[in-house]
């Protein structure tokens, strides 16, 4: 999943070409159809395959900006990857993954993804040592926002530099050189009977709902017949009118677990 404009449409295109021409990925296809393996080295290669191809595919994006003068191009992103019994969560930005889970008949949900935003401690001392700001705007609910450090000046020459919300991302050609990054956290489980689905959305569907709510009215969806996915990004959309609360993009993918 991967939200933005240009750019999101061509990391989207990309992507598993990446991925999958890592010198890595072939050695973790061959740990894969082992038949005497273990896969044991399965997470490990496939953290290593997912963290070049995001470097990659972002190295292509800069110098299509570069070619397209499309300076100000950048987006979040999610991927999800599935082998055998294991699941690699790789991201950057603020879109999430929730993962729901059923123990000792209790169900409950967890990210397992935390956002990058520009004022957690460790993304803001980047960005600041990088030569960049991290500033809340009123007009965006004091949401913090990275600024290069060249944005007052460019825009006191009418510019529209760049500025965002997230600290990590594909593409923002502009901020590269002062602390945006496109390195991506990597989580790695391995799926069990307690595993019954997962969600992925954008910030859009997390601003309106808790995690476990997304969930309830995700099983609610899947038990009338409809749509889980396009269920929660609708009913997103009337609470935010029902509010008059100011929303991002909308974006949810849903999977089932079949224990």
């Amino acid at each position: 999943m991967f939200v933005g404009h240009f750019a999101a449409d061509t990391i989207q295109k990309i992507i598993v070409r990446h991925l999958i021409s890592t010198e890595v990925w072939n050695v973790l296809m061959n740990e894969v159809n082992r038949d005497n393996g273990d896969g044991n080295a399965i997470p490990a290669l496939a953290v290593l395959a997912m963290s070049q191809a995001y470097s990659n595919a972002d190295t292509e994006l800069l110098e299509l900006c570069r070619k397209e003068k499309n300076h100000y191009s950048s987006c979040t992103g999610i991927t999800v990857l599935m082998i055998k019994d294991y699941t690699v969560v790789a991201h950057v930005g603020d879109s999430r993954v929730s993962l729901c889970f059923e123990e000792r008949g209790q169900v409950s949900a967890r990210f397992i993804t935390t956002d990058h935003k520009p004022d957690m401690p460790n993304e803001k001392r980047r960005i600041i040592a990088s030569g960049g700001s991290v500033q809340y705007l009123p007009t965006h609910n004091n949401k913090p926002f990275l600024r290069g450090g060249d944005f007052l000046q460019r825009k006191s020459k009418g510019e529209q530099p760049m500025q965002i919300q997230y600290s990590r991302a594909f593409g923002g050609k502009d901020l590269k050189t002062y602390g945006l990054v496109c390195e991506p956290d990597i989580t790695v489980f391995r799926r069990g009977k307690q595993h019954r689905a997962m969600i992925i959305a954008s910030d859009g569907l997390w601003d309106t709902f808790e995690s476990h709510q997304a969930f309830s009215k995700a099983f609610f969806a899947r038990s009338k017949g409809e749509n889980p996915s396009q269920s929660l990004v609708e009913y997103a959309l009337r609470e935010n009118k029902f509010t008059a609360r100011r929303s991002d993009n909308i974006t949810a993918i849903v999977i089932f677990f079949e224990s």
